[in-house]
């Protein structure tokens, strides 16, 4: 844009030429105009006399303009006198437009001589532009206004420039909104948004729906709304000054007053239809509004839903407005012309027009520093608007209520905010945008952001600020003197303020500054302080109002600090000249109450709840009396009072004459407040807080003019900022580098007290400056401290994860660890001859090379590299570049496993990865790595195979032992970690005891480990106890080494992650709150676990994901220094083993008995001991040292590391005891000996026992009497842990174990499998013998499976069962077929091998398992349904907590169920992915915690599933606790589904019956559907529904016209069924209502018959039994109404009902059959329709339960049935969901066979309706007399 000339230049000038009885008023104008000059030598425009107005060029009359001139004595005449003239334009020269629609082009020029006033414009807004700079120009003489000779040039940089009334949580009178819209346009704000409905109170009136604005629909304000002539008088002053109305009706979320009115919800049918009525009248009413703001926010919603809205918005001829983001919906989805932008995750949406409102929110503003940042900062990164970036809109937004109108005004600060944000987006520009480039598109610049808040000393920004200030003071004091507001100057109010210092978390914790900044004294506190050896600078900072640290943090809007951090304190003081004592009122604040939020008031006498201070000369001032402190703020109805400033008189103090010290203490804590504002405002005004005191100067400095303050201010920030760079440590620069800056800065400083020109001052900044820049082209890499000779190094990547290169052995890559206590994280830098660096490891002396090629791991090295690495500095100092030519260090992410990459080309100065710290430490001459503490137990070495792991009993009752203890973990975090579920890492617990009813002092259960992904404290799951420590969050994927510490002596617990204590606590109750493992020492079902725990018998208790490596338990509370020396690397070589159960996998030991060690020797091939040569071996000779190796079936097997064998079987009586290559016979057996210390004995024939014998052979001998002798010094063992064996070398012991051990190869043979099928499981193979009964799993495509079982005992094997698709047909090897049963006998088993194994042989079938249990959890409750394209959509169940809703009998830590579904295309021939259409959030006492019980219908391609979700379990509801129903829906086939919770709908809905329920699910499997409903055309759904009430339960019928958004209950109260549950719902061919409801034994039913379907009246019949199916189990089925033919052609209805056929109990169902019965078009009693069924086919053969069904295009019945439980016979947690295809024929027996279609799909005709036509509907249902619509006739489609 162009400027010629400055404001504050053209007000100079002007004011040389006005007369001096004149007031010169252009200096004032606001916004600042474009482009203005003064005429010389020509006196004023006097306002008054006769003035003529002439409009040209088609200018229309302007009202404003007009009023203007009356109001200022002016008398308008046709002819003579002055002249005011207005001439309309095409454009002009230079003014900036862009296309907004809705928005006219604002640019005009104004011209002003003594005797006419000439306006030229393009639109007639212009001319109202025009005038309302005449009215600015008058504003505020003294006698006759006059205006100024002057000629203006002036258009906006932004069209659009608003401010926002959220008048739905508050209420501002219309009287006030047509006030405030004069006076605001005055500043060319051109914009109101009347934000008017929200879920406090809907405002606006609807003539057609009064009940909107009644006050029963209120929550605030009740009773206060706008009439329609209210909003038609604020509609008419807006149009009148050139501001457009934006009204806002917020859908569909803000809406529960909308909700209390209507009954319904906005996103329902009714709601849609009713919010279209509305916008009916708002667009009738807001007649000249271009848009209508339709919201969309902050709710669940679709893009379907909203530009259904939108397109009704357009339709009544305006654009629609909507928020951005959108809940889940991008803006390219919708259709609305303008989108306004809040909040961080606000985005520019292409395509569309554009509101910045992302941090103008003025009800998170303080009063003083975020008008700073607002008016700083530019619009959205554009210094002018674009047809995308539209302009800015001011909100307020008052969540918390205010009293009154006035407050929301001066506590929201709205008056200065909003003309301030007007400015900027009038005049454009702003150096920067205000945050940190938060969700900055790609196609902005990178520097754009970082604007802030913080005031510049000095420069452009604070002149341009100091403008704006003084103008709008102006303005306060004239134009908006009755307003209220609390903004006054702080352009001249100025401060010290110190670095933070360090305070341990204690607010009276003082410091250097303290002392001195108390007393009266007002000599000058020295600028810089030290504190435990670091120094500790001060710097300057401009304004009445700072920010240590901003509401939305530091990553978000900068502040003073760069990095604020909890637990710190900082100092802040000025010096306050006075010319005379004075009593003046001190605006004071500490903490700036958002009107968003309901923090609680501060404590009682304190300022805040961080405990700042504040002394004025010496004194402190005491905080107010808070009128809400000791007040619960349980909902943000509670008034915000006197918290804020505004709210309260200022406190009166005395300034002494001369200066007065004002100084503040300023702790910073995590505590108190939501939204945090580490911050200070202080001021002092006039006694009633109006304006601020004249004639006082604010300086730290003590300086008595500003230029000086200026050059002073400017001398302290470069001290500050040298501090940054100057430091004796590495990446920093030493004091001679800053010689010359720092001499120029002692010369000026010695001028402060001398009277200088400003002109002098500003060569004085200019001098400062070019030495400034001297000393930063100082700051070179040969000048920066390097590593010097004989030192030793830690580098560090504080900016990526803090980690420390680690060397890990010659020729591995450096690993970044978190945790630096090993030596191999310790270098030195040796220089070499070029002056380059080998750094060298402390820890082994290897090199790190900078060979390895770009983007691959740094390795180091044995030898020196033939190039060494430099030093350089980054981009910020204290940090430096690695750099080796193009080589440099670059620390990696997890991904990489923190690898140190070489990576940034050398060049690399700003990736934090490649930003290091190096920072010298100290060590020992001996580079050992010192003594780490010993554990006294060790539970681990390799990664456990399964959790929950049950560490030994001996191991645990040493750890129960323990009153304080240290328990360190390795562990490797999961992918994910959910939120709020809880993970033990290691726990103690009962397991035969459930937590149910426990009390946390009294718990069978105590854990450590993490919530979500916070470390934490389990003392308990009574009530999901925990104790989460959130100053650590783990990473996934990530390795740990997490550190519980647990001190009841001191009554302390603490947790280290990597080294680094997270949390320390104190529980001065310790007993109740801290458990620790000791409190199990006496319970001897107690037992300790790892990755979980036992509780109840069930073993899925706070189950982990991730791998824990090791666990080490050390006796008392170990030190910080102790927990940093834990070694991770080292197996624990002191730990003993006292009981087999501790010897861990890959564990080395050594194995001693008094008389000698158990070894080998290379030369002999038996076991030796030492015993015979009387010589200790070295503890490193792998001849001495075993493995102890356990295969999968249990055998124990011991393997000598140096020698490579086997110890093998034991022979004669004192004979030498062989080592063999393979295991053979007998495995080991161990025994307790009596000895304490040598407390193993063991055999390998469980006979002898293994001895050490100095008399004989090679010492190590079988004693075959010696088994039972437990005190002999040859048979006892000590065994020691000493190491343990890498995964390859496990492996390798393995394979051999295994190839002897694994048991009897089985493979399969499938005849006829398609490589489509997707049926995993085959069957269960069986072996019984004298142990027992072991099974295993057969799977499809896994080669050869190996049974295990003991092979040496006689077997019966055998075939359990074959999963569905299968067929097993026997057993066979080589050529001989063995049946399905056979003993295997030696001699067969000799002849199977791995080459010749068992073959089961299977033929395949037609069905499919479409859930199957090779899932991790289970699945159940069966439905199905078809649409109209012929789809099936088979919808199940996936439990993770193996049981219903709300129903935890299995003890799993996931709580969660989700619905899952597939699809086929083909009648079942294939099928789809498995989806999850709802998601179980999994978090107990939620309401998505679970989705179940699915009930589907289908009416063409749109799928409606009904189901059950949340916590609460059926049995278990109450009048409060409900469970939820939920709508989970698809409009597009199934292909994308949406979910919506009708609970409210449901349960507080019109109909009495379900309103006084408690719980309800709806009967699952397949919904009624009435597709032609009454001859309506429209689709009728019924369903079953189990409703719990006060008093026993009810089975009702319910239907829905709306597809499931609203239901109701047929035949009213009445309750057709009130024993039994689990109903399902069918329509009879008579039209009639089958209701079909499980039973022990079988069915019951009862029938509805309409008398009236238009009233939906009618009655239920009785109940009746029926369909016994021959067993007693209760079971759901599905009752199913189909057409067939007889045994004689005749087209006839079939009524099917499938269940179990057998059986007993609830959990004993099986054999799933199909009973049928013929039924006509007649009416039936319950009676009639419980007799008379046949027994069809039986589906199932084995344990089977609810099935569900529906009719497939190629006329078979798509049946859908649970089937083999997941859980071997446990069928109460899960099943295989399966799929099968039945003919009619196959379902009878042949009794009925499918009706003919013929061959066509679509519409074959167009039909009347003939004398021997029969109609069906599409869902294959007799219509007696059918209405036009598509019906099936003679088997074909047909259209009436």
């Amino acid at each position: 844009m162009t400027i010629k000339k400055t404001l504050l230049a053209t007000a100079m000038t002007a004011m040389a030429l006005m007369p001096s009885a004149l007031q010169a008023k252009v200096q004032h104008i606001l916004p600042r105009p474009q482009q203005i000059t003064a005429t010389e030598n020509v006196v004023a425009f006097k306002l008054k006399g006769k003035v003529s107005i002439n409009y040209t060029n088609g200018a229309k009359p302007c009202a404003l303009l007009e009023e203007f001139l009356t109001s200022n004595g002016c008398k308008l005449v046709p002819n003579g006198g002055k002249s005011v003239n207005v001439s309309m334009v095409k454009s002009i020269d230079g003014a900036y437009d862009y296309e907004l629609y809705g928005y006219e082009n604002e640019a005009y020029t104004l011209e002003v001589t003594p005797d006419a006033i000439n306006i030229t414009a393009v639109t007639p807004t212009g001319v109202i532009r025009a005038a309302q700079t005449l009215t600015q120009m008058a504003e505020g003489w003294k006698g006759k206004p006059a205006l100024e000779a002057v000629t203006v040039k002036d258009w906006p940089a932004f069209k659009l420039r608003g401010y926002m009334h959220d008048v739905g949580r508050s209420f501002i009178s219309a009287d006030e909104l047509v006030k405030q819209v004069e006076l605001f346009s005055r500043f060319k704000v051109n914009t109101f948004h009347w934000h008017m409905t929200e879920n406090q109170a809907w405002r606006f009136e609807v003539k057609a729906y009064p009940q909107l604005t009644s006050a029963e629909s209120m929550t605030r304000f009740a009773g206060q709304y706008y009439t329609q002539e209210d909003c038609k008088r604020v509609m008419a002053a807006a149009k009148k000054h050139g501001v457009i109305v934006i009204p806002e009706i917020d859908m569909p979320g803000h809406s529960e007053a909308f909700k209390r009115a209507m009954g319904f919800d906005m996103q329902s049918p009714q709601g849609k239809a009713v919010l279209k009525k509305v916008l009916d009248e708002v667009a009738e009413v807001f007649a000249d509004a271009p848009y209508i703001h339709i919201g969309g926010d902050e709710v669940s919603t679709t893009a379907a839903y909203l530009n259904e809205m939108i397109a009704y918005v357009e339709s009544k001829g305006k654009k629609a407005e909507i928020w951005n983001p959108i809940n889940g919906i991008g803006q390219d989805a919708l259709n609305a012309t303008l989108a306004q932008m809040w909040g961080t995750r606000g985005y520019l949406a292409s395509g569309k027009a554009n509101i910045d409102s992302r941090y103008n929110y003025t009800n998170h503003f303080d009063v003083f520093a975020d008008l700073v940042g607002i008016y700083k900062s530019n619009i959205y990164y554009h210094e002018k608007g674009t047809p995308e970036v539209a302009g800015a809109v001011s909100g307020c937004w008052n969540d918390r209520k205010l009293a009154d109108e006035k407050a929301i005004m001066a506590q929201n600060n709205v008056w200065a905010n909003v003309i301030a944000t007007a400015e900027r987006a009038w005049i454009g520009g702003g150096k920067q945008y205000i945050d940190n480039m938060t969700n900055t598109p790609a196609n902005l610049k990178a520097d754009g952001g970082h604007g802030g808040v913080m005031l510049p000393n000095s420069g452009d920004e604070y002149e341009e600020f100091k403008s704006w200030e003084t103008r709008f003071l102006f303005h306060k004091a004239n134009s908006l003197k009755n307003e209220p507001i609390p903004y006054v100057k702080q352009t001249n109010v100025r401060w010290r303020i110190t670095d933070a210092f360090p305070n341990g978390g204690s607010e009276t914790a003082a410091f250097g500054p303290e002392t001195a900044g108390k007393t009266a004294s007002t000599e000058m506190l020295p600028e810089v302080f030290t504190h435990e050896g670091k120094t500790y600078y001060t710097g300057m900072a401009t304004g009445a109002g700072i920010y240590l640290a901003h509401t939305w943090g530091n990553t978000i809007i900068d502040a003073y600090f760069e990095a604020p951090a909890f637990n710190t304190t900082a100092y802040a003081w000025t010096y306050v000249y006075s010319p005379e004592e004075q009593t003046v009122g001190a605006q004071i604040e500490f903490q700036n109450y958002s009107r968003s939020e309901q923090d609680a008031a501060a404590p009682a006498g304190k300022w805040d709840h961080y405990g700042s201070k504040i002394w004025i000369n010496g004194k402190e001032i005491a905080a107010p009396t808070w009128s809400n402190t000791g007040v619960s703020i349980s909902s943000k109805e509670v008034l915000l009072k006197n918290e804020n400033f505004p709210g309260r008189k200022p406190i009166a103090v005395t300034l002494q004459k001369g200066w007065n010290k004002v100084f503040m203490k300023l702790p910073y804590f995590n505590k108190g407040c939501r939204l945090k504002k580490w911050m200070f405002t202080c001021v002092f005004t006039d006694t009633e807080g109006k304006d601020a005191v004249e004639g006082l100067i604010y300086s730290p400095n003590q300086c008595m003019d500003e230029a000086t303050e200026v050059v002073a201010a400017e001398i302290s920030e470069k001290k500050r900022a040298l501090g940054n760079y100057i430091s004796t440590e590495i990446g920093y620069w030493p004091a001679s580098v800053a010689a010359e800056l720092e001499a120029k800065v002692k010369e000026i400083e010695a001028t402060y007290s001398s009277t200088m020109t400003e002109a002098e001052r500003q060569q004085q900044l200019k001098e400062l400056e070019e030495a400034w820049t001297t000393f930063k082209s100082n700051l070179t890499a040969d000048k920066m401290n390097q590593p010097e000779e004989g030192k030793y190094y830690r580098m560090s990547t504080p900016l990526r994860d803090n980690r420390f290169p680690t060397g890990k052995g010659a020729g591995q890559a450096i690993i970044g660890e978190q945790n630096p206590a090993t030596n191999a994280s310790i270098w030195k830098f040796v220089q070499r001859e070029d002056g380059s660096f080998d750094i060298v490891n402390y820890g082994d002396d290897t090199y790190i090379s900078p060979a390895s090629s770009n983007n691959t791991a740094l390795n180091t090295v044995k030898t020196q590299p033939n190039s060494g690495w430099t030093l350089k500095p980054a981009d910020a100092a204290g940090y430096v570049i690695i750099t080796s030519g193009t080589a440099q260090f670059n620390q990696t992410n997890s991904g990489l496993q923190f690898k140190v990459y070489n990576w940034g080309d050398g060049t690399n100065i700003s990736d934090t990865g490649c930003k290091y710290v190096v920072t010298e430490v100290e060590v020992t001459e001996d580079n050992g790595n010192g003594t780490a503490p010993k554990p006294f137990a060790f539970v681990g070495g390799t990664e456990f195979q399964a959790y929950p792991y049950a560490v030994s009993s001996s191991i645990a009752s040493k750890v129960f032992a323990e009153e304080n203890i240290t328990i360190a973990i390795d562990v490797t975090m999961p992918s994910s970690m959910a939120a709020n579920t809880r993970y033990a890492l290691v726990c103690a617990a009962d397991p035969t005891k459930a937590i149910t009813g426990a009390t946390k002092n009294n718990s069978p259960y105590v854990g450590f480990g993490l919530n979500g992904s916070n470390p934490v404290y389990l003392p308990s799951s009574a009530s999901g106890d925990k104790f989460t420590y959130r100053d650590h969050t783990f990473a996934g994927n990530t390795n740990y080494k997490v550190v519980y510490v647990i001190d009841k002596t001191n009554q302390k617990f603490s947790i280290y992650v990597d080294g680094a204590l997270k949390s320390s606590a104190n529980y001065p109750v310790i007993e109740y709150y801290l458990q620790s493992f000791s409190n199990f020492a006496t319970n001897a079902n107690a037992k300790l676990y790892v990755g979980g725990g036992v509780v109840n018998n069930t073993t899925a208790h706070d189950r982990f994901g991730g791998k824990i490596h090791s666990v080490r338990f050390f006796e008392g509370a170990l030190s910080g220094n102790e927990i940093a020396m834990i070694d991770y690397t080292k197996i624990p070589n002191d730990v003993v083993v006292n009981n087999v159960d501790e010897f861990i996998k890959g564990g080395v030991y050594t194995f001693i008995t008094a008389r000698g060690w158990m070894g080998a020797t290379a030369e002999n091939g038996n076991a030796i001991s030492t015993a015979r040569t009387n010589v200790t071996p070295a503890a490193d000779n792998a001849y001495f040292q075993w493995t102890v190796y356990q295969s999968f079936n249990g055998n124990y097997y011991l393997y000598n590391i140096g020698k490579q064998k086997f110890l093998g079987i034991q022979s004669a009586n004192n004979t030498d005891i062989p080592l063999v290559d393979t295991p053979a016979g007998k495995t080991l057996t161990f025994k307790q000996s009596n000895s304490t210390e040598y407390p193993i004995m063991f055999s390998t024939d469980n006979a002898g026992v293994v001895n050490h014998s100095p008399n004989h052979g090679g010492g190590l001998i079988n004693w075959t009497g010696g088994w039972n002798n437990l005190d002999d010094a040859g048979s006892n063992h000590k065994v020691t842990l000493v190491d343990v064996l890498s995964a390859e070398e496990i492996q390798k012991i393995a394979d051999i174990v295994e190839a002897y051990d694994k048991g009897l190869p089985v493979t399969t043979a499938i005849e006829g499998l398609q490589d489509n099928n997707p049926n995993t499981y085959l069957g269960d193979i069986r072996a019984t013998n004298t142990t027992g009964t072991i099974t295993t799993k057969l799977q499809k495509g896994e080669g050869v499976t190996f049974f295990s079982f003991d092979g040496t005992k006689a077997s019966t094997i055998d075939f359990t069962r074959a999963y569905r698709g299968f067929n097993f047909q026997g057993y066979s090897v080589g050529n001989e077929s063995l049946g399905k049963s056979f003993e295997l006998t030696t001699a067969l088993q000799e002849r199977i091998s791995e080459e010749n194994p068992l073959v089961a042989k299977f033929t395949v079938t037609d069905d499919v398992m479409l859930f199957s249990d090779n899932d991790p959890f289970s699945y159940r409750i069966p439905a199905i349904g078809k649409t109209s394209t012929g789809r099936l959509i088979a919808v199940s169940d996936y439990r993770y907590s193996l049981d219903d809703i709300g129903r935890y009998n299995y003890g799993t830590a996931n709580p969660g169920i989700d619905l899952v579904m597939r699809y086929s295309d083909d009648n079942g021939a294939t099928w789809s992915e498995t989806k999850t259409i709802a998601k179980g959030s999994c978090v107990r006492g939620t309401d998505d915690c679970a989705y179940g019980d699915a009930a589907i219908a289908v009416v063409g391609e749109k799928v409606l599933v009904m189901a059950a979700a949340g916590d609460v379990m059926f049995g278990n509801g109450s009048a409060t606790a409900h469970n939820r129903a939920v709508r989970v829906f698809s409009e597009d086939n199934g292909q994308t589904w949406t979910k919506q919770d009708i609970s409210e709908t449901l349960f507080l809905g019109s109909d009495a019956t379900i309103k006084n329920g408690y719980t309800a699910f709806f009967g699952s499997g397949r919904l009624a559907v009435d597709e032609n409903y009454n001859g309506t055309g429209k689709a009728r759904i019924y369903g079953a529904l189990l409703l719990k009430k006060s008093s026993g339960t009810g089975n009702y019928v319910i239907y829905t016209d709306d597809l499931g958004l609203t239901w109701n209950i047929l035949g009213g109260s009445q309750n057709p069924v009130a024993s039994q549950d689990e109903p399902k719902v069918e329509i009879l061919p008579s039209g009639q209502i089958l209701l079909s409801i499980r039973r022990g034994g079988g069915r019951q039913f009862n029938v509805f018959t309409y008398t009236n379907k238009a009233t939906n009246t009618g009655s239920w019949d009785s109940n009746v039994n029926g369909c016994n199916n021959g067993g007693s189990n209760t079971c759901n089925g599905e009752p199913y109404c189909i057409d067939a033919k007889n045994a004689d052609g005749e087209s006839v209805k079939l009524l099917l009902q499938s269940q179990p056929k057998g059986g007993s109990g609830l959990y004993d169902r099986r054999n799933v059959t199909i009973w049928y019965k013929e039924i006509t078009d007649a009416k039936y009693t319950s009676s009639q329709i419980a007799a008379g069924w046949t027994q069809g086919i039986q589906v199932s053969t084995q344990l089977s339960a609810y099935s569900a069904m529906t009719l497939q295009d190629d006329g078979k019945i798509a049946f859908f049935f649970e089937e083999a439980p997941c859980f071997g016979d446990d069928q109460a947690k899960g099943y295989c969901m399966v799929y099968v295809p039945l003919t009619i024929e196959e379902i009878t027996k042949g009794a009925y066979s499918t009706p003919e279609k013929g061959d066509a799909t679509g519409i074959d005709t167009i039909v009347g309706q003939g004398e021997k036509d029969v109609f069906y509907d599409l869902s294959g249902r007799h219509v007696a007399n059918p209405e036009k619509g598509i019906y099936v006739v003679n088997g074909k489609k047909v259209l009436k």
